[in-house]
């Protein structure tokens, strides 16, 4: 049986760079209540998955949403890897960017064959690892832009919807969820905007995207909400009214569902930001 790692505090940004060597695996059951990018330096790598396993390799970055369990370490006949990694909490603009494509269920995966690309990552990941361990006023803020920017980069590479195959239709409703995840929307309006019967948009939406059209909008929602309560002062009550959900005990309980806390409980772990701990 794998030892559990435990998670790291739950903060906006917690980054750094391991090297890890022999048999080393961090295996944590239940995921964490933040997000987790991590970018390969060096070696190689392993994420195990139920579905099979999938190694790390030259350009690789994987992201790990909330709740997904986290496997990974180095292989069985050892050798070593070193990686760039970050938790965070990302901003509510920041949402579009975490669009990548499933390379096992709920493990993300992107490439970057570019050099230069690579390098400014790298040097993204260097500069933020700097201002998180700075004291001087405003740091954590200019961390947090150097972490989006890179982001950015990366969603750049992963490109626009529109050119990675998806249905047209498809397209136009994720676009609408995203930029209208505080309205009211349901299945009905969604398939009458892709001119599709519920039944067929239900299919193909979970076709194209690996979960069904309400599993994504509360998926949205739910991220919104993680960045509301930890970086306002917005109450839940407030909360629920800008994530369209039509009543804040609806919207504790699908919390609760995502993230096995409550609203509260959540705010309450949101610590202030530091770089003390290796995740």
């Amino acid at each position: 049986m794998r030892n559990q790692v435990p998670a790291p505090p739950l903060r906006d940004i917690t980054i750094g760079h391991f090297s890890l060597h022999n048999a080393y695996t961090c295996y944590r059951e239940e995921g964490t209540n933040d997000w987790q990018l991590l970018f390969h330096d060096s070696g190689k790598g392993i994420f195990h998955h139920p579905d099979g396993d999938v190694e790390v390799n030259e350009g690789d970055c994987y992201l790990l949403p909330p709740r997904v369990a986290h496997d990974y370490g180095i292989p069985e006949e050892g050798g070593a890897w070193a990686s760039y990694w970050v938790h965070f909490l990302p901003r509510s603009n920041w949402l579009p960017y975490l669009q990548w494509s499933e390379i096992r269920s709920g493990l993300l995966y992107l490439k970057i064959d570019d050099i230069d690309i690579r390098k400014k990552i790298t040097d993204l990941f260097k500069q933020c690892i700097e201002l998180v361990n700075d004291q001087q006023l405003y740091a954590m803020e200019l961390a947090m832009t150097r972490l989006e920017e890179m982001l950015i980069r990366i969603a750049q590479v992963n490109n626009s919807l529109e050119i990675t195959g998806l249905d047209h239709r498809i397209i136009s409703a994720v676009k609408y969820i995203q930029e209208n995840y505080g309205k009211g929307i349901n299945l009905s309006l969604l398939a009458a905007r892709a001119r599709l019967s519920e039944a067929s948009f239900c299919r193909l939406f979970k076709k194209e995207m690996g979960k069904s059209p309400i599993n994504y909008l509360e998926h949205i929602r739910i991220s919104h909400a993680c960045h509301f309560l930890s970086s306002t002062t917005y109450s839940v009550k407030d909360i629920t009214a800008l994530l369209g959900f039509s009543a804040e005990s609806y919207f504790c309980a699908r919390f609760k569902k995502y993230n096995h806390m409550t609203p509260v409980e959540y705010r309450s772990k949101a610590l202030p930001l530091d770089n003390s701990l290796d995740y």
